[in-house]
Formats: structure tokens, C-alpha cells, sequence
């Protein structure tokens, strides 16, 4: 793991009251988490999991999310034909040393040397926008495809990072750490606005 990386174990499922769902917004999750992860600030008293760069393009997306729990919300509502739709779940972790804390993407992220399946870039990249409308952040979607031929399956990620440019004004000469944060989705619906 990375530098920063903390192994305090503790019993997370005591800590959180009954209801509560983590579910921060995009200009959040790069404000609160991943810049103080990257600049070596303090984070919240709860542990978001790490992991190497090598292990997400080594392990299925079910392995890489063994927790008995997630931090993140169990989506689910009533689909248009009023039945109860399944409920999707989603796990948040830092990632280390991935290429794209520099802005590099790949089309196709081969996982287990293409034997486990693959992650599929799935358009662009977007911009995230702080409170007073400035570009800090960037974020880009992929899906997870696994077979022969390769399959569509329900894990999505997105991936994100910081935009260096705008933090290196703030940070001028302080130590930085190759992280960027990823949420990893498991759900049966498919839709485009993921």
C-alpha cells in the first residue's frame, strides 16, 4: 500500500447509527476525501479502504469489495412498472498509484491478463466544479465486461482525481501522494445516466 496508508482496525458497523447511508456528492468526495488523502491532511474518523493499482487490474470487482458492508447507499426505489427495483450497492476506495491521478486513460483496462474480464472506458471525462465554480476535479465512468466474447455485467466504476493545476496553487511546496478515489457500483439496471 501506499506511504499514508493506515491499518488502525476498528469496529466501523459500532460508529455508524442505523439509517445512515454515506452518499457524498462529487465536489465532496474530491473536497473532503480525496484532496486530504492526496496532501496528507487528516480524513474523517472512518477508514475508506486502499488498494494498489495492481490489485484493481488483478481481481474481479466482487473481490475487490470483500467488506461485509459498503459505505456507500443501497440504491433502490420502484421501477416504472411499480415493482420494487433490486438495490444496487456501492463501495468507495482509494486507489494507489494509478495512472490516472496523471490523466491517463486507457480504452480497455484488461483485469487478470484478460482472463477475469475488463474494465471499459465509457465516455468522456468530466469536469467537477467547486462551490465557486472552479474546475478542482475530474471523474471518468467505466463498466466492467467479463466472458468470452465479453459481456456487459453490472459493475461500474468511476474513477476519480484531483486537477493538479488548481491545487498546486494551494499546496506551493508540500508532499503529495499518487492516489485517486474510486466507487465501485453493483447493480442489475443498467441505465445511462450512471
Amino acid at each position: 500500500m501506499g506511504p499514508g496508508s493506515s491499518t488502525k482496525s476498528f469496529d466501523l458497523m459500532a460508529e455508524i447509527p442505523p439509517g445512515w447511508r454515506f452518499k457524498p456528492t462529487d465536489e465532496e468526495i474530491v473536497h473532503d476525501y480525496l484532496s486530504n488523502k492526496v496532501l496528507l491532511d487528516p480524513l474523517p474518523d472512518f477508514c475508506i479502504e486502499e488498494i494498489d493499482a495492481e490489485d484493481l487490474r488483478a481481481k474481479h470487482p466482487k473481490c475487490l469489495v470483500k467488506t461485509p458492508y459498503s459505505y456507500g447507499n443501497e440504491l433502490g426505489g420502484v421501477s416504472k412498472k411499480g415493482k420494487e427495483k433490486e438495490r444496487e450497492k456501492e463501495w468507495y476506495l482509494f486507489i494507489y498509484e494509478d495512472e490516472y491521478f496523471d490523466g491517463k486513460t486507457r480504452r480497455i483496462e484488461t483485469v487478470g491478463n484478460g482472463v477475469i474480464g475488463e474494465w471499459r472506458f465509457d465516455g468522456g471525462e468530466e469536469q467537477i466544479r467547486n462551490s465557486e465554480g472552479n474546475v478542482f476535479g475530474f471523474k471518468i465512468f467505466l463498466q466492467f465486461y467479463s466472458g468470452n466474447p465479453p459481456k456487459r455485467t453490472p459493475w461500474r466504476m468511476i474513477k476519480y482525481r484531483l486537477d493538479m493545476e488548481f491545487w498546486d496553487n494551494k499546496i506551493s511546496d508540500q508532499e503529495v501522494e499518487n492516489w485517486i478515489l474510486g466507487r465501485i457500483i453493483n447493480g442489475r439496471e443498467y441505465n445511462d445516466t450512471f
